[in-house]
């Protein structure tokens, strides 16, 4: 793994945990480390049209001035209308074409029991989302301002939000994307 991190790193690709999921136009980056809720949420967001593009990785990539999220999904969540489920399937394609985050929101499962939003300050984005970024393995301090940059740029360009979701979420789905349209213009 290190190996083709260190790889992508050199086609300059940089790996970050987190789901990507996109809907008319909105594209929504959820960093996170494993089991705040980023599947769930996933899940949740399929039942009102939302893709999901990645479901744990997605990559980062500069492009000009802005930084671009190139999702990279493991496993690819299918929402099935008719019998009102979720399906998994493989699906280890690449995806070539990124795109930039209108949001940036990072889950957090709290026992409230009403979910809420609360904007986050670049500097608290940023180390939110340092937590979830693979840094470079080699202990070089010009590696290291380059990959806080790329970070900084990123949390810069697209609000960013502390998701702490409560019961309510887990009792009924709508909550979450109802929390959303209040951030979005979704239909």
């Amino acid at each position: 793994l290190t190996m083709l991190l260190h790889f992508l790193r050199s086609k300059n690709l940089f790996a970050l945990h987190a789901a990507y999921l996109t809907k008319e136009g909105i594209n929504i980056l959820f960093p996170g480390n494993s089991g705040c809720g980023k599947t769930t949420i996933a899940t949740n967001l399929l039942r009102f049209g939302f893709s999901c593009q990645a479901d744990d990785i997605s990559f980062l990539s500069r492009s000009n001035s802005k930084v671009k999220v190139y999702p990279f999904p493991r496993r690819k969540l299918l929402a099935n209308h008719h019998v009102k489920r979720i399906k998994t399937h493989n699906a280890y394609s690449y995806y070539k074409i990124g795109s930039i985050p209108n949001i940036i929101i990072f889950p957090h499962i709290t026992l409230l029991r009403k979910s809420k939003l609360i904007p986050l300050s670049s500097d608290e984005a940023v180390m939110r989302i340092a937590t979830n970024f693979v840094f470079s393995p080699e202990p070089d301090e010009d590696i290291c301002s380059k990959d806080m940059k790329l970070l900084k740029d990123l949390t810069a360009q697209s609000p960013t939000y502390l998701l702490l979701s409560g019961i309510d979420i887990k009792e009924s789905p709508s909550r979450l994307y109802c929390l959303l349209q209040g951030l979005t213009e979704m239909k």
